[in-house]
């Protein structure tokens, strides 16, 4: 996941991502289940950009990537959550209060990947966010670093930060990137 430098915002493809392998292993103390997978990203993306708000505002607009809003999409991929509710705005939020930034955002999300589809939609939107926020804010926060925070919102967020094919485990948030798996030719249906 890369951030790509507009004139005055950033901006990021955040992709979905599969469990090629995924067992779950003992029950955790902190109620979640120890697990080992094998996830890789795919093609398919949500984009995010963000731009700085002068107002000292967080702001989230999150939308289908359909004509109109996509009310079609809506109804085939699930209801978006609002903005308050969102691992985006959660995401802003955690790195603000952590960095001691004053500064507001915008934050414009596109939708692709289903919700509540194993797809990692909302992680990856989450790792996205941050990636874009550092960028915006001028932060230079480590990869490592911003991945601790998407630990903090979900299991799959560490793994957006990897680059590619990657061993999780724990809950997700011990993430061991793996070298490039070749091409894997995938049908997604939801």
């Amino acid at each position: 996941m890369n951030v790509d430098r507009l004139a005055a915002s950033a901006m990021v493809r955040a992709p979905a991502k599969l469990n090629l392998f995924f067992e779950v292993l003992a029950k955790r103390s902190d109620g979640f289940h120890e697990i080992e997978t094998l996830m890789v990203p795919i093609s398919l993306y949500d984009t995010l950009v963000a731009s700085a708000d002068p107002t000292g505002r967080i702001s989230l607009v999150c939308r289908w990537a359909a004509p109109g809003g996509g009310s079609a999409l809506a109804a085939a991929y699930g209801e978006l959550p609002p903005a308050e509710d969102n691992l985006v705005y959660k995401a802003l939020e955690l790195l603000r209060t952590r960095a001691g930034v004053e500064q507001g955002i915008r934050i414009d999300l596109v939708k692709r990947i289903p919700t509540a589809a194993g797809l990692g939609g909302g992680s990856s939107d989450t790792a996205a966010a941050l990636l874009a926020a550092d960028a915006i804010w001028n932060l230079g926060w480590r990869r490592e670093a911003l991945a601790e925070l998407a630990a903090e919102l979900g299991s799959d967020g560490p793994f957006f930060f990897a680059g590619g094919a990657a061993v999780c485990r724990g809950r997700g948030e011990r993430v061991q990137p793996l070298p490039d798996l070749g091409g894997i030719h995938c049908v997604v249906v939801r």
